[in-house]
């Protein structure tokens, strides 16, 4: 989201900056916010991945170790959530996801976005439940094994947002090749 969020232009670097795990990356990477590009936001979040997932990995470590956990029978019978990252980590995350929601989700375009692709989801889904036989065969053959419903969500699941529109222009649109 992060990355959405610079790519779209919601989101500038003199902003983010400011969340400390942000600000330390870019302190560290020699990213100037001034100077952002395609390249540091590629190099920012790359390492902010990384970051994530070294931490996991090792604060997981550190958990299986801690509960001498050894065998597959061990994890399902954990009390415990044994794939977790550091507090540490995990108190960084939370503040820049309490950014993101703030100063990205909460952005009048991204509401509007939002309830337009809720609108094009819905739509599709109805019409397919409402007429399964414009379902593309794998997927009425799907419907006849799983459940219409299953399979219709399925299908929107697997969508991309490109494909959906085109997909909504096909059904709704009467001037639209199908």
């Amino acid at each position: 989201d992060l990355d959405d969020g610079l790519r779209s232009g919601h989101l500038r670097p003199r902003q983010i900056a400011e969340v400390p795990v942000i600000g330390e990356l870019m302190r560290e990477l020699a990213i100037e916010s001034t100077a952002f590009d395609d390249n540091d936001r590629y190099l920012l979040i790359r390492e902010l991945l990384g970051l994530a997932i070294e931490d996991l990995v090792a604060a997981t470590h550190a958990v299986l170790e801690e509960t001498g956990v050894a065998s597959v029978d061990d994890v399902r019978d954990a009390d415990a959530t044994l794939v977790r990252p550091s507090e540490a980590m995990h108190a960084k995350m939370r503040e820049l996801k309490a950014f993101l929601y703030e100063n990205f989700y909460k952005h009048h375009r991204l509401i509007r976005m939002t309830t337009k692709a809720d609108h094009i989801l819905a739509r599709i889904f109805d019409a397919y439940v409402e007429r399964p036989a414009m379902l593309p065969d794998a997927w009425q053959r799907a419907a006849d094994e799983r459940g219409l419903v299953r399979a219709v969500t399925d299908y929107l699941a697997g969508m991309t947002d490109r494909y959906a529109g085109d997909e909504y222009m096909r059904l709704f649109d009467p001037h639209a090749l199908t």
